[in-house]
């Protein structure tokens, strides 16, 4: 039996009344919308079932059901604010809605719909026109609309849709718009910007980047987390914690962001950290920052904070601040103090020296933040021109034309030096005066200059000759004759003392060594009684009741094993046997000297090559930078240093030259074995403990990989130095990169990449 003519399709009735269930208070908006009644036939608010109904739209294909049909289809639901008046729709889409199958324009536009778009509207295969802008609509853009074959256009402007376009809408010729979507990121698609069906009013208010302009100015990448901080150095920002009120200097670690970097910045003053109120943020593109605050007046005493403030690229822009240590302001220079024109902190209107001046002078002073150091110049100016005047302030007072005509050098003196400079002068004239300019630095850049008093050189003293004085040069140039012969016996018994300094400093070098190994010994024998008659052995309790090291050994499970070795030691030994073997000898007593003062424990030792065991990583840190600087002070024989790889070598001009390196570069790897990745035992003949295991491979590997005078620490030696740096001797650690260990036979690395920081 057949339904009454023109009546509507039960499945759209039901449809239709499932949405109504998803709205709030859907009897006020939809009043019309009753059981019982015809949506077609009781012309239900918004539902249109005659084509020629449908508001002014292009729509074309839609053919109304003819007179005789059994049911009417709903061809269009347009609920959008011009047919709901005052009274907008509240609540969600339902995905009854999918069940309009004939429908061809669905406007539910202009409302208070919330939720996401159903993935069933993906079944009006007829639909030409879809409107669902200015309501509150969240989710990502519905991939669905490309699959539509008869859509020509989709409103979805001013919702809460988040993330990239999808590439499926290139599958249909629809025109999309998205604007007002403040959470749109990504690049549009190109296949929709080539076709205009994306223009840029359509994508207006959101962070989408059109293909034709890849500017980041206005768009976004997608990116849900913001900047991080550096995972091994983690963030900082240092700044000196003094400074005046003209002039802040910083530096920060960068940030990382590998879904939208690279990064942008801003830094700004606050009076706590996380805040910029004192200084608003201002952009900048490096990483160190010298500002001249000519606008700004901070106040004289009070603590301030910088901030810096990572911003990356995603859409919305995601940002991460870090704030310094606080820093004081000091607005004033340090006080003046007395300055002489001697180095014996005397005043005095000539000197009989001429090749170098002297200055010296009083401690200058800053209650507030101390002095950083002091610079001299010294001048000269004609003999009838006034003297130079003392005064402080931010220059230097005096002038002058330069020592000799000559630009006068400046001179840097550490403020817990002596304070007294001797200035070497090629040629000095008894025409000119002659003075000193002291420049105190305090930490906040503030500088006091004071110019001490004029001196004058005295060439004529002693320059008279007397009838004596002619006598005794007569006689000298009698006995002139007589040195001649002399000579060859004064050469003769220099070379023979020579060589007798030399064998007593080989004696001296020889006890010392001697006294070097005996120590070493001592330091394991004096807790050490030896093996009972069971074969196991005892130890005895170390002076004062502590453990001794080797009972530490003995005991622990994780060990801190440092490897080192001379660099080019084959090449050193074919240049110079001799030469090399005095050079391992002091270095030998260096390493031993150094095991017995940090505790550690002498696994093998061949050639050159030193093992060594320690129970904490900060002894065996404090081992390393010990013996590194030992090799560098030490006064190595000159036949050492003619070796090619024992050179000195200094860095720096002629002012700051600093040395770096001095005899045998040594090589030294560190590495934290920890529990489970050596193991140890007591040598049943030698009595001496014997170590293997991968830990133990790792700390050798460590130690291949390092260049002469550098000392590598893997990152497990590093995570446990990092706990307590002072117990280290405090180390300058830095980030070098990744090292692939490499394989053994047997034995499989502890992992296949490890940071290498030394």
């Amino acid at each position: 039996m057949h339904a009454q003519p023109n009546t509507t399709l039960p499945a759209d009735t039901v449809a239709l009344l499932s949405f109504k269930a998803s709205l709030a208070d859907a009897g006020a908006a939809l009043p019309a919308w009753g059981d019982g009644t015809d949506p077609c036939g009781a012309a239900w608010t918004g539902v249109i079932c005659v084509c020629s109904q449908i508001r002014s739209i292009a729509v074309t294909a839609c053919i109304d059901d003819a007179l005789t049909a059994p049911y009417t289809r709903v061809r269009a639901l347009d609920l959008g604010s011009i047919t709901t008046g005052a009274q907008p729709l509240q609540g969600s889409i339902s995905a009854g809605l999918g069940g309009l199958s004939e429908l061809v324009l669905l406007d539910l536009s202009q409302n208070k719909l919330t939720g996401t778009v159903p993935q069933e509207l993906s079944q009006l295969t007829r639909l030409q026109w879809l409107a669902l802008g200015g309501n509150a609509l969240s989710g990502a853009p519905p991939a669905f609309l490309g699959a539509l074959p008869d859509l020509k256009g989709a409103r979805l402007g001013g919702n809460q849709l988040a993330g990239p376009l999808p590439e499926d809408w290139c599958a249909n010729n629809a025109t999309y718009s998205v604007n007002g979507n403040a959470n749109l990121c990504g690049i549009v698609p190109t296949c929709l910007e080539a076709r205009g069906i994306v223009g840029p009013d359509a994508i207006a208010g959101t962070f989408l980047i059109p293909t034709a302009n890849m500017s980041l100015d206005s768009g976004g990448l997608c990116d849900a987390s913001p900047p991080q901080c550096d995972p091994i150095i983690g963030c900082w920002v240092a700044v000196p914690p003094f400074t005046s009120v003209r002039l802040i200097t910083f530096n920060f670690t960068g940030f990382t962001d590998a879904d939208s970097g690279p990064l942008s910045y801003q830094w700004g003053i606050g009076s706590a950290p996380g805040l910029a109120d004192v200084l608003p943020l201002m952009a900048y593109d490096g990483t160190e920052v010298a500002h001249n605050m000519t606008s700004l007046t901070l106040m004289d005493g009070l603590s301030y904070y910088v901030t810096v403030v990572a911003t990356n690229r995603a859409g919305p822009r995601l940002s991460f601040n870090v704030s310094s240590q606080n820093f004081i302001v000091d607005t004033s220079p340090p006080l003046p103090a007395a300055v002489y024109n001697t180095d014996e902190w005397q005043q005095q209107a000539t000197t009989s020296g001429v090749r170098h001046l002297g200055a010296s002078w009083d401690n200058f002073t800053d209650p507030q933040s101390n002095i950083s150091g002091y610079y001299v110049q010294f001048w000269s100016q004609g003999a009838d021109q006034p003297g130079a005047a003392s005064g402080s302030g931010n220059g230097s007072s005096g002038s002058g034309s330069g020592v000799a005509g000559v630009d006068p050098d400046v001179l840097v003196v550490a403020p817990n030096a002596t304070q007294l400079i001797k200035y070497p002068v090629r040629t000095m004239n008894d025409s000119v005066q002659y003075f000193a300019t002291v420049t105190a630095v305090n930490r906040a850049g503030l500088n006091t200059s004071v110019s001490g008093l004029p001196i004058k050189v005295d060439t004529t003293s002693g320059m008279t000759l007397h009838a004596g004085t002619m006598a005794l040069i007569t006689v000298l140039v009698s006995l002139a004759c007589l040195a001649i012969g002399a000579g060859l016996a004064i050469l003769v018994t220099r070379a023979r003392m020579h060589q007798q300094r030399r064998r007593d400093k080989e004696r001296v070098m020889t006890s010392k060594q001697i006294q070097s190994l005996m120590d070493a010994l001592m330091s394991t024998a004096d807790d050490y009684q030896g093996p009972p008659a069971g074969g196991s052995f005892t130890t005895r309790p170390a002076r004062g009741g502590r453990r001794s090291t080797y009972e530490q050994l003995k005991e622990s499970e994780e060990f801190a094993f440092v490897v080192t070795d001379i660099e080019s030691s084959t090449e050193l030994s074919q240049q110079d046997p001799i030469a090399f073997q005095q050079m391992q000898e002091i270095h030998d007593s260096i390493m031993r000297e150094g095991i017995a003062k940090h505790g550690g424990y002498e696994i093998i030792t061949e050639g050159d090559s030193f093992t060594i065991a320690f129970t904490t990583v900060h002894a065996a840190s404090s081992f390393c930078l010990g013996v590194q600087y030992r090799l560098l002070e030490t006064s190595w024989p000159r036949r050492v240093l003619r070796l090619r790889s024992c050179r000195p070598v200094s860095r720096g001009d002629s002012n700051t030259r600093v040395l770096i390196f001095q005899g045998p570069r040594v090589r030294m790897g560190l590495h934290w074995a920890r529990r489970g990745t050596v193991v140890h035992r007591l040598h049943h003949i030698t009595r001496h403990r014997i170590f293997a295991g991968p830990g133990m491979q790792h700390a050798q590997d460590i130690g291949e990989a390092a260049h002469g005078g550098q000392v590598l620490i893997s990152h497990e030696a590093w995570e446990e130095l990092s706990k307590n740096m002072s117990a280290g001797s405090w180390p300058v650690v830095q980030l070098l990169g990744l090292f692939h260990p490499p394989m053994h036979r047997g034995m499989r690395p502890l992992t296949s990449r490890v940071h290498a920081i030394q």
